[in-house]
């Protein structure tokens, strides 16, 4: 299950008094489905996957809000669906061009700022940045002004890239992102904070990397022991 909470999700209309959304998936006889429910005034209630905006057939893998509330992402096993309010905006889905075949499924994903990232069950990261909301406007524009008929992808995201990892420690088991917020500046001083994203490798291996230049500031070779990771042993 994943939400979106006060505070954080998107508003779907001013006069909506939407609160929160909560993203149920389940699989029934080998079909996956997702039901949305809206919290608001302290009631869970399920709603119309169709007036919400959401996508039902198939499993959420995860739900984000971006630039305060205002974009919906709903990640799902082979796409990622953006909405604006209660209107959807495209379909994104998950194509790497440098394997046979191109398609992808999706794992994991989680948000650092406006970059997605994307976890494959081929055990690769993909990255995908979000133009500022400015930027999207001016590219709708330009896209109407040429006469498409529909938003175009790149109106909204730059599709997504793999990150120039470490080479040769085998699939990504699972990763995570740590965005540092102002209570963090009070703890590392002043130099500047970077989001860092943690990977850790089948091969046992734990990387940490800025997020998005993907730098690699840390390494340490047996992340399953966890001394030696606190211990930095190979920094």
């Amino acid at each position: 299950a994943d939400t979106l909470e006060p505070g954080d999700d998107f508003a779907m209309d001013d006069a909506g008094g939407h609160d929160s959304h909560l993203l149920i998936s389940r699989v029934v006889q080998g079909k996956a489905t997702t039901m949305v429910w809206q919290s608001s005034g302290g009631k869970l209630e399920e709603v119309d996957s169709a007036a919400a905006g959401f996508e039902m057939r198939g499993q959420t893998v995860a739900l984000f809000a971006l630039f305060g509330g205002r974009v919906a992402v709903q990640v799902l096993q082979r796409y990622f669906v953006i909405l604006k309010g209660t209107t959807r905006q495209c379909n994104v889905f998950f194509v790497d061009t440098t394997q046979t075949p191109p398609q992808l499924q999706a794992q994991h994903a989680a948000l650092a700022g406006p970059h997605l990232l994307v976890q494959s069950t081929q055990g690769t990261l993909h990255l995908y940045t979000f133009h500022p909301l400015a930027e999207q406007e001016r590219r709708l524009q330009e896209g109407a002004a040429r006469g498409e008929a529909k938003p175009a992808i790149l109106s909204f995201v730059e599709i997504g890239v793999r990150p120039a990892l470490s080479e040769g420690l085998g699939r990504i088991a699972t990763f995570t992102v740590f965005e540092p917020d102002e209570c963090d500046k009070d703890l590392y001083g002043d130099g500047e904070l970077e989001t860092l994203c943690f990977v850790w490798w089948e091969s046992g291996v734990l990387e940490v990397y800025t997020v998005p230049s993907f730098r690699c500031v840390f390494r340490c070779p047996n992340a399953a022991d966890v001394p030696a990771v606190l211990a930095d042993r190979d920094p």
